[in-house]
């Protein structure tokens, strides 16, 4: 199934993706590549509906993607992320 989601950011929206995240106090991006990748994990995971085990190694180790993902959540980083983005579409089909 991994070829049949586009779960690449482009980099000028990835530009835009950390901006934001870089603004948001309850957010901490140690590595942008890392930071990237986990954002292109849990994409891939939301397009596809597989299981987190499932994930790609490509992506890096399931466990970590997960619990950056509950992190953002339980933080209110997913939602924050979309508001933000909520008037531009080609950017909010990846949050």
């Amino acid at each position: 199934m991994e070829g049949m989601a586009n779960t690449r950011l482009t980099t000028a929206n990835w530009l835009r993706i950390r901006d934001f995240l870089r603004a948001d106090p309850r957010v901490y991006i140690k590595d942008e590549s890392e930071c990237r990748n986990s954002i292109e994990a849990i994409v891939w995971i939301n397009r596809t509906g597989e299981p987190w085990r499932d994930l790609p190694e490509k992506f890096g180790k399931s466990n970590s993607m997960f619990r950056r993902f509950t992190r953002w959540k339980g933080n209110g980083g997913w939602e924050r992320m979309y508001l933000h983005f909520i008037e531009d579409p080609a950017l909010l089909s990846f949050v």
